[in-house]
């Protein structure tokens, strides 16, 4: 072969897996899904452009299809998928892609079934030359990566970027920030989808033909290898990954022929790539190049808080034979600083789950401003203005400080796919002024200093007022904080209640599970004493500390 058309050919190569490569990175670096089928939505890709491009459609119109195509392909595939959780979902796609290929081998009429079929070039001309072909098909190809690339990264370098980087670190807190985990997954396996799905038509336009044993496991496998070794969340990783990957590949069949190796040239190519693979990850675990940190802007602005209340009333909740709730009851008054206390066991941090909407009573009512609220998701309950702060923080410790402020933000433009890319301007205008509140809030925290750091740096004390910090992000009108002052030294606990006395002055009311009860009964207007799933005493704390049933159940309990 022309030496020169070898080079170009790895030139198109890298840029159609570069693609593929970008569409893996945005769900599993960014999002943390794991597509096993990748080879799925290549072959869907590749297949839907050999239908169409002997129908006589513009070859942009066959490629506009088959993105979309693999798009929505993705997006059903993922519904059930990610219902049954991570580990169904790399099942699925990796199933969903051996049986694809498998129906496209066995029907004929689908492009040939088993002995393929031939796709008429996009770009040919009379008298063109292989060259002068090949080099056409790079512009192509990198005209449509450098579109696939410009996306990715308004899309991960935006709020709805840091949405889903919060959902990979943790979707039970990203839930209860009010973001509906299952619509951010679905939405990107679908954009991941359908961006493999064009690396698929592109490469059926490339190689003018196409059969079932072109979309082998081994392609889905040969995308994670260039992923991972880049550098998961980080697109410039993805492209260097491709071009690692696809150089390598090249390299092992020159090295074999030119050594006369006595071995296939593709098994030495998985077995080295294995080795390499190996090496990084006990090395460099992040890849080449590390992931890439959101810019954001910052300064400092000031709150206002609405006023609400909460009423329970005769919620229980049962596992197995153990009720771990019985027929509790409690109110929450505005602008107020209630307290729930008790053994542990007693069932506190259940009931604050419920409320939360993080487990279903089995019976009883929750309202909150006058609505119901006890059969919603958490983000729902998030967006009718409760926040909370759980027990052992649940922060998003990759990100830095000031990214998991702005997370919890209400209502950011940027925060859906769409307007994070054609509403830039919108959204950044908007996460300026997200970003001087936030920057306030942690002021008044004494984290300003530590914005730009990440969060899995911060102390034990630092990560509860973090925590603290991002649920009054929210704006909220009522924060559930479960031990706010545990693990931590005195003083410390003691700011934290004086920084919830500041802003329950503001308006802001509290329901604050904690054990170091001198805090709890300085700043506390009412507490409720909960033993066995019951409330026991309830009272001010100067009466609950004198009733003998309290001192009883602490007294029993040392």
């Amino acid at each position: 072969m022309d030496p020169l058309i070898y080079i170009l050919d790895i030139i198109v190569f890298v840029g159609i897996f570069a693609i593929v490569a970008l569409s893996l990175n945005l769900e599993y670096g960014f999002a943390g899904l794991g597509n096993f089928g990748k080879a799925a939505f290549f072959l869907i890709g590749a297949y839907t452009y050999a239908l169409l491009a002997g129908t006589g459609l513009p070859f942009s119109l066959c490629f506009i299809i088959a993105t979309l195509v693999s798009g929505i392909a993705g997006f059903l595939i993922s519904l059930p998928a990610l219902r049954l959780g991570e580990d169904y979902l790399a099942i699925v796609t990796l199933t969903f892609g051996e049986i694809l290929r498998l129906v496209v081998r066995a029907e004929h009429w689908i492009a040939g079934g088993v002995w393929g079929t031939s796709i008429p070039p996009a770009i040919s001309w009379p008298g063109a030359s292989s060259r002068m072909m090949i080099v056409a098909n790079i512009g192509l190809v990198y005209f449509c990566l450098l579109l696939c690339f410009i996306f990715v990264q308004l899309v991960t370098n935006s709020p709805y970027g840091r949405v889903i980087r919060a959902i990979r670190e943790d979707e039970v807190a990203a839930e209860t920030l009010g973001k509906d985990r299952f619509k951010y997954k679905a939405q990107v396996f679908m954009l991941g989808s359908g961006l493999a799905g064009l690396g698929g038509a592109l490469f059926a336009q490339y190689v003018q033909f196409i059969d079932p044993y072109m979309f082998m496991p081994m392609v889905t496998f040969t995308v994670w290898i260039m992923v991972i070794l880049g550098g998961p969340a980080n697109n410039w990783g993805a492209l260097l990954g491709a071009i690692l990957v696809v150089l390598f590949g090249k390299g092992t069949r020159i090295a074999k022929d030119y050594l006369l190796l006595p071995i296939d040239p593709y098994n030495l190519q998985y077995m080295l790539l294995g080795l390499l693979i190996l090496f990084i990850l006990f090395y460099r675990p992040q890849g080449v190049l590390k992931e890439n940190q959101i810019k954001t802007t910052a300064v400092g602005v000031a709150s206002q808080w609405l006023r609400r209340s909460l009423k329970i009333r005769e919620v229980e909740k049962n596992f197995g034979g153990l009720r771990a709730v019985d027929k509790v009851s409690l109110d929450v008054g505005m602008g107020s600083i209630v307290g729930l206390v008790g053994p542990n066991g007693s069932g506190k941090t259940t009931l604050f789950n419920i409320v939360f909407g993080l487990r279903k009573p089995d019976c009883g009512s929750i309202y909150f401003n006058g609505q119901r609220i006890d059969r919603l998701a958490p983000h729902e309950v998030y967006a009718r203005g409760l926040a909370n702060a759980f027990q052992l923080p649940r922060l998003f410790y990759r990100l830095t400080v000031l990214d998991n402020m702005l997370l919890a933000a209400r209502g950011h433009k940027g925060d859906g796919f769409l307007s994070s890319v054609f509403l830039r301007k919108g959204w950044q205008a908007q996460e300026k002024e997200l970003a001087e509140k936030a920057l306030e809030l942690l002021e008044l925290l004494e984290l300003d200093h530590l914005a730009l750091s990440p969060a899995g740096e911060l102390s034990g004390g630092q990560r509860k007022l973090l925590e603290i910090g991002r649920a009054l992000m929210a704006d909220p009108v009522l924060l559930l904080l479960d031990e706010p002052a545990a693990g931590i030294n005195p003083n410390l606990g003691r700011k934290i209640f004086c920084k919830m006395e500041d802003f329950r002055q503001r308006g802001l009311s509290f329901l604050v599970i904690e054990h170091r009860l001198e805090m709890l009964f300085e700043f506390a207007h009412w507490i409720y004493v909960m033993d066995k799933g019951k409330i026991v005493v309830e009272g001010k704390p100067e009466a609950v500390a004198k009733n003998p049933i309290f001192y009883e159940i602490y007294l029993g309990e040392e």
